[in-house]
């Protein structure tokens, strides 16, 4: 089941999924230290709903980080690379293609 989370440069969040995907989000609070972080990590425990409390371990983390920051430019650029990729392979394919036939006239 695939989800998709999408985080706006203001902090607002999204989530995307398939039909039928569960997602539960959680607010962790700021800690100053990690005494203080372990108590966080219990207390969050204690308040999932029973269902979630079996998914709240390091080894079922897919992915974290920090979102990067991500400007127009950017994602003009990334989209650019991709039209160009795709161009190409467009092209090769055309090309390939058209010497196939030319050498079966042959």
């Amino acid at each position: 089941m695939k989800v998709l989370v999408e985080v706006a440069s203001d902090g607002y969040i999204k989530v995307y999924g398939e039909k039928g995907a569960q997602v539960l989000m959680i607010n962790r609070p700021h800690v100053s230290n990690s005494k203080n972080g372990e108590m966080t990590d219990e207390l969050i425990d204690e308040a999932l709903p029973q269902a979630w409390r079996d998914v709240y371990f390091p080894s079922n983390v897919r992915c974290a980080g920090l979102p990067k920051k991500l400007t127009i430019k950017k994602l003009e650029e990334k989209v650019d690379d991709q039209v160009f990729w795709r161009w190409m392979f467009t092209t090769t394919k055309y090309l390939y293609r058209k010497l196939v036939f030319e050498a079966m006239k042959v």
